[in-house]
């Protein structure tokens, strides 16, 4: 499992572009543009961020990110760790 975790972190450029490849496919099924669904996403990041449900918003901030939220690509590298960890979501 750590080595697993630890591939995963060494290889940032190659998730940017899973992720952007994931989004496309995503875009595609749907019939409708990277934007929406990166807009969708997003949407649902400020949900978590902003539920009423301190448990949930406690859960959303222990997002590791760089900024005020985390970016999609935090949240799925963050999500695939839990995952890859065994934890539930």
């Amino acid at each position: 499992m750590i080595i697993a975790l630890n591939f995963f972190k060494g290889v940032e450029q190659m998730e940017k572009s899973f992720i952007e490849q994931a989004l496309k496919n995503m875009a595609k099924k749907e019939n409708v543009s990277i934007d929406f669904v990166k807009n969708e996403l997003e949407i649902v990041i400020d949900m978590g961020f902003n539920n009423i449900d301190p448990k949930i918003r406690k859960y959303w901030k222990s997002i590791p990110c760089k900024g005020n939220k985390p970016s999609i690509q935090e949240v799925t590298y963050f999500l695939l760790e839990e995952l890859i960890k065994g934890n539930n979501l």
